[in-house]
């Protein structure tokens, strides 16, 4: 929320102080919100603390929005409005039977889709009529038993959808649920869509069927409720409370004097709750703590922000004070947290969620269980609804299963206080069908004559379950027909004796009565104000949701849209299971096909909820509807009869909610990973104690089901003979759905696949012990949820040139990073060097606090094994083409950056095996794993998987990707380039590829003496010219870029000196000093503000003989200066050349001196300037600043090249072209051995190759190296 106090408006209407936003955003695809726009603007509050807005202290809410508008797709469900979104256990009774929506509200008219079936339409066989499809192994065949519609029959639908129409089942019937008939057969006579002359504001689906009706009215609809409890309307006005609240249209918002809005959150908390999908939810307010009727907000969720992610977390505006109902649309969380935020701990709400499930709730408050409101759980016993209020303790709650209010078991009623947070946790349940006998006997089971079951009241049957499951007899619950009839177990010793006798008065089974039969028992006491003492003592009908799957074929449909080389991982992409391997596949996709997927996706997932939902409803209305036909069962009994009852066993929750949430991603993802696993351990002990309890199953010939604990032998069995005392009739048993039952903790794939011996699975949560089978180590960067291998050969030998003879930790650190260029030279091995810094980097060089697993920042080498269910890395292409690299989906041990649970997990990636040759076409810096799986054609681009800030071009292989865009600052002809600087390469007497300059190491500055003045007149006699890139990476002043000099008092000699200035923390200057011999004049030319921190960008410094200073960046003159002093500072060469140095922090690279004054132009091009404009841009496709793709490969590895036509002839042996015996060859090898370039292995010595410079450019030489084992070459 916004708070404002002490405010004042100067020359300002009123009208204009402020104006709400309207809502946005509504779609399927990345920060869009699926079905209608996101809940923020219809959300927002702003708060006058202090009255300097209203007038008084109150708050200001915004006006509904589209809530009657047309949706902005095509739901799969034929939903028209967000009215329509409200969930259907809200908008139906008990008994399916509809609950009408208001009237008097702002409601469309029209819409919909009705056919009628053509009078000349046949069916297969020939009759007349439309026959009805249903998707049956693949084929759309007609379902027996569901006949056809007769010509001219009004047909309700709700989507078209490639030649078929599907079926409005709650129109039609629980029959035609999921039938689909043919659009061809049917003639269209009402549409939605306004293009076919339907409405452009359509009234909403149930308003359409059922009517409206005013407050306090039942519907005229048959189908409409008719239980007091739940006379309609579902609500009486859309959006935000707003009862005492005045509209301001020019706000566009509601002033709310003394108003106490404020957010309350939902939370879901379960482990899957970015992949699954709970909205839409509603929060009814209402301030007559009634189940219904108040003011309605509809509520989506956050926006898309990962693909396929979406927070689960409602942020609904209620009101303090006032009673809150809440509804999912997908079944119940197992696990939800509250939050009513920036409320006082004073304040409070009291909240009433719809379940509609017999499993037992249970609290948590800071992490502890809490216990129930005493006395005020409902059951038959105790027909009691206790009213909560807002000021008791924060948590007081109870569960009512027996369903007191509104005839509907399944509510939670809690109170909520601001600041705290408070959890709700569904346990496990078994649910056992048996059957009693029924007599007609008052006092029956005082019998001892052992023919009536019940007569040992909570010893009989609740015990015997008890003892046998190895639950508690409280958590033992008579459930499902709530029957009581005369002589059953509703006794003086399970109820209390008034109760007992009332229902063998009664002579009826409470299932079957209206809840205004319920409250005449003398245990009602209808709705009840909560006492102190129950305060201080606080320390059934289930509507199954149908398993059939049903195949569309809109999928089909889909694919059969995409080419089809594409259709594989357009499909793979399209998964939305527990596992997270479509992210594999959608990192190589188009940003059309993504598109096109989030949005099937958006309607496969509205098409299953919805699906569920109208499944749920229907099969209610199929049990009332079929009942009739079955009779009333055990009612009016004069002798006896059987009678089916449901038992409920309820599981313990063993371990509390989290007391504190975490930000962090490997936390939360323990989190996750923990309470699946205790989810699975609660089943599993369940379900132990229940086939306990089967294996002691006897079966009989004639007896349905089984019969537990009886003494009566084999023969009173097969005779039917369960009459027992002890005995428990079992007809059917029923337990949770858990995904991953019997899996070690972390593991999140079928619990089978776990160390079965044979495959290696990955992408399962923990690592799989299977994968430990011909492991071998992976060179492993991570970046965000990516984890990129690199070649193991080429990064072996990098550790060996680098690390091996330093502290050998299996990383770059300390003085292995330092003088890399000088080192590598041109090599891949450079690149790949430069990405294992960049990752260890970018990890803050965080080390591994796992034994023997070498680790710096995001840099590991870890353990991995190829394995098949990695290949669908594989399905849309290798990264490179077979001429540049082999890969192997390989499943990597990530003990890391991603464990689960404090263990390893196992996740997929590929490893290159990069080959020779290769090294002339991709670069060493590697292919970036979001250009890796692009077609290489330059009309497409993908995104990263990793992010969705940028698009990317997709690399292509070349030559010129290696030395063409090492050199492009080079024209044609000017020889091979910037790192081969040969005689020609540039104009420049003098070139280097720089490097990053490290303050306090032998590496902070380069002497450019020491590496060879070549053709460079240090005395810079015709003038002076310095080029290159400058990085700062802090900015102390008086750094230094260069310093010429001489060597014995220097400031009092000539000298050349560019140091930097600072101007603040971002900008700074750079000081140009130039001191001349005789006279002793100095002189020094300033610009301000051209250095940026962090920033690479381009200088060149010149001095004439005419006297002139220049000072160019990027391409303009940003200082110049007269010295009127014509001749060069001296005529004597400088002693000292000097570049970086005085504490210089940062990176000089391509550098270029001359000894004359050049161009800019051709300070860049390294030509002559033409007297033609010079583009600034690198990526310039101007012949005059690319090389030809020049280069050639070493022969005997996978990583050495040159920028030439040819091979230097001291080069050819190392690369592999020299011919054995030749005495030419084997004179140059005899020659390098006498200079100690190469030496000749002998029992005692160890040496390898290497790539070294003694000069810039001269490729690959020998120097001794000393090695831990053998006599060997590397490559």
């Amino acid at each position: 929320p916004m708070y404002v106090s002490s405010v004042k408006f100067e020359d300002m209407t009123e009208d204009s102080y402020l104006r709400f936003g309207t809502s946005t955003s509504a779609g399927p695809g990345l920060r869009k919100c699926l079905q209608i726009d996101c809940d923020g603007r219809r959300n927002s509050l702003l708060i006058d603390v202090d009255g300097s807005l209203l007038g008084d202290p109150g708050t200001i809410v915004p006006r509904p929005q589209k809530f009657y508008d047309k949706l902005g797709y095509t739901d799969p469900l034929g939903f028209d409005t967000m009215e329509d979104l409200i969930p259907m256990p809200q908008r139906y009774d008990r008994f399916g039977n509809a609950i009408p929506f208001p009237s008097g509200v702002d409601h469309g008219h029209g819409g919909g889709l009705e056919y009628a079936c053509k009078d000349d339409s046949k069916t297969a066989d020939g009759a007349p009529g439309c026959e009805v499809l249903f998707m049956q192994k693949g084929y759309w065949l007609p379902r027996p038993g569901v006949p056809a519609f007769p010509p001219g029959t009004r047909i309700v639908a709700v989507r078209e959808d490639g030649g078929l129409i599907r079926l409005d089942a709650i129109h039609h019937g629980w029959a035609y649920a999921t039938g689909w008939v043919r659009t061809a057969q049917c003639r269209l006579t009402m549409h939605w869509d306004p293009k076919k002359g339907g409405s452009k504001k359509p009234e909403s689906q149930h308003a359409r069927r059922y009517g409206r009706v005013r407050p306090g009215e039942f519907g005229a609809h048959r189908n409409t409720s008719r239980i007091r409890a739940t006379i309609g309307p579902v609500y009486t006005q859309p959006g935000i409370w707003r009862k005492g609240c005045t509209l301001d249209d020019k706000w566009r918002a509601y002033k709310c004097v003394k108003g106490q809005h404020r957010h309350l959150v939902l939370e879901v908390m379960d482990w899957n709750h970015m992949d699954r999908r709970w909205a839409p939810v509603t929060v009814e307010v209402n301030d007559n703590w009634a189940p219904q009727g108040g003011t309605l907000n509809v509520l989506t969720g956050p926006a898309m922000m990962w693909p396929g992610k979406r927070l689960q977390t409602f942020h609904a505006l209620g009101h303090i004070g006032l009673r809150h109902n809440v509804y999912f649309s997908g079944d119940p969380p197992k696990h939800i947290r509250f939050h009513l935020q920036y409320a006082a701990p004073t304040s409070g709400v009291v909240v009433c969620m719809y379940y509609g499930i017999p499993n037992m709730i249970y609290a948590y408050v800071n992490g502890r269980r809490k216990a129930p409101l005493a006395g005020a759980t409902p059951n038959w016993d105790n027909l009691v609804l206790t009213k909560l209020v807002p000021n008791m303790p924060h948590g007081t709650y109870y569960y009512d299963r027996v369903g007191v209010e509104t005839g509907r078991p399944g509510y939670l009623y809690t109170v909520v206080k601001g600041s705290k947070t408070v959890d709700f946790k569904i346990s496990h349940k078994v649910k056992l069908t048996t059957k009693i006998t029924v007599t007609a006997d008052w006092g029956g089971w005082k019998n001892q004559s052992g023919d009536n079951f019940f007569r040992k009241g909570i010893d009989g049957l609740v015990r015997n379950i008890a003892l046998l499951i190895g639950a508690p007899p409280t958590r033992v619950k008579i459930l499902g027909e709530g029957s009581a009839q005369k002589g059953t177990f509703w006794n003086e010793d399970t109820t209390s004796k008034d109760f007992a006798k009332w229902i063998w008065e009664q002579n009826k089974s409470m299932a079957y009565s209206p809840r205004e039969h319920w409250m005449t028992a003398p245990t009602s006491r209808g709705l009840v104000n909560a006492t102190a003492a129950q305060i201080n003592g606080s320390a059934l009908l289930e509507i199954a949701a149908s398993g059939a799957h049903r195949v569309d074929l809109r999928r089909t449909k889909f694919l059969h849209g995409f080419a089809a080389e594409r259709r594989d991982h357009v499909a793979a992409a399209l998964d939305r299971g527990g596992s997270q391997q479509w992210l594999g596949h959608w990192s190589i996709l188009t940003e059309e096909e993504r598109q096109l997927i989030l949005e099937h996706r958006a309607e496969d997932e509205l098409d299953e909820t919805g699906t569920s939902q109208v499944e749920q409803l229907l099969r209610v209305q199929a049990i009332e509807r079929e009942r009739p036909q079955f009779g009333q069962p055990c009612q009016n009994v004069k002798g006896s009869c059987d009678l089916p009852i449901v038992i409920n066993v309820d599981g313990d929750d063993n371990v509390p909610a989290s007391a504190a949430s975490s930000a962090d991603a490997s936390p939360m993802r323990d989190a996750k990973a923990t309470e699946e696993h205790v989810w699975n351990e609660e089943e599993e002990q369940i379900e132990l104690g229940t086939d306990t309890v089967l294996a002691k199953c006897q079966f009989g010939a004639s007896a349905a089901g089984c019969v537990i604990g009886s003494n009566k032998g084999d023969a009173a069995l097969l005779q039917g003979d369960n009459t027992n005392s002890d005995a428990v009739q079992v007809m059917q048993v029923v337990v949770d759905d858990v995904p991953h039952m019997a899996a070690p903790k972390g593991w999140t794939c079928n619990a089978s696949w776990y160390s079965d011996g044979q495959t290696c699975h990955c992408e399962c949560g923990i690592w799989d012990p299977d994968c430990d089978k011909n492991a071998l180590l992976v060179p492993s960067i991570v970046d965000g949820d990516l984890i990129e291998l690199l070649d193991v050969v080429q990064v072996t030998n990098l550790l060996n040139l680098l690390d091996g003879d330093g502290n050998a930790n299996g990383v770059l650190d300390e003085d292995e990073v330092v003088g890399l260029d000088r080192r590598l030279g041109q090599s891949s091995l450079l690149g790949v060097a430069r990405r294992i810094i960049d990752a260890q980097e970018r990890g803050d060089n965080i080390r591994s606090t796992n034994r023997g697993v070498s680790r710096l920042g995001n840099f590991a080498m870890l353990s991995g094994t190829r394995t098949g269910a990695c290949r669908y890395l594989l399905s849309g292409g290798a990264p490179l083409g077979p001429k540049f690299a082999m890969y192997h989906p390989v499943c990597v041990r990530d003990s890391e950056f991603s464990p689960l649970v404090g263990l390893p997990s196992g996740r997929c990636a590929l490893l290159p095996n990069m080959l020779v040759g290769s090294q002339c076409f991709v670069p060493g810096d590697g292919v970036g794993v979001s250009q890796s799986h692009a077609p290489a054609t330059s009309n497409t681009s993908t995104a990263s998987n990793t992010s969705n800030k940028s698009v990317v071009t997709p690399f292509v292989p070349s030559a010129k990707a290696v030395c063409g865009l090492l050199s492009r600052l080079f024209s044609k002809n000017q020889g091979v380039g910037g790192h081969r600087s040969a005689v020609g390469v540039s104009s420049a007497k003098w070139t280097d590829p720089g490097a990053e300059l490290v303050v306090g190491t032998d590496q902070d500055h380069i002497n450019i003496k020491r590496r060879g003045l070549k053709k460079l007149d240090a005395s810079f006699r015709q003038g002076f010219s310095f080029y290159a890139e400058v990085r700062f990476h802090s900015l102390r002043s008086w750094q230094e870029v260069i310093k010429f000099r001489m060597n014995r008092h220097w400031h009092h000699h000539p000298y050349f000196w560019i140091r930097l200035r600072k101007i603040d923390e971002i900008k700074a200057g750079l000081e140009f000093h130039v001191r001349y011999a005789h006279p002793r004049h100095h002189k020094r030319l300033y610009s301000g503000g051209i250095v940026t921190l962090g920033e690479l960008t381009k200088f060149l410094f010149t001095v004439s003989p005419s006297g002139t200073l220049e000072i160019f960046r990027e391409g303009l003159k940003v200082g110049m200066m007269d010295t009127r002093i014509p001749r060069m500072p001296t005529t004597k060469p400088f002693d000292h050349l000097q570049v970086g140095g005085g504490g210089f922090d940062g990176e000089i690279r391509d550098i270029r001196i001359w000894d004359r004054v050049v161009e800019y132009s051709e300070a860049i091009t390294g030509k002559p300037s033409t007297g033609e404009a010079v583009s600034e841009s690198d990526d310039s496709s101007d012949s005059t600043g690319d090389l030809p793709a020049s280069c050639v490969a070493s022969r005997r590895n996978s990583w050495d090249f040159v920028c030439d036509e040819t091979v230097p002839p001291e080069l050819a042996e190392d690369f592999g072209f020299g011919k054995a015996g030749d005495p030419e060859a084997e004179e140059k090898f005899l020659k390098r051995e006498d200079q100690g370039k190469v030496t000749v292995c002998g029992k005692n010595v160890a040496v390898k190759s290497a790539v070294f410079h003694g000069k810039f450019g001269d490729g690959l030489t020998g120097e001794y190296f000393r090695v831990r084992t053998g006599c060997h070459n590397p490559f």
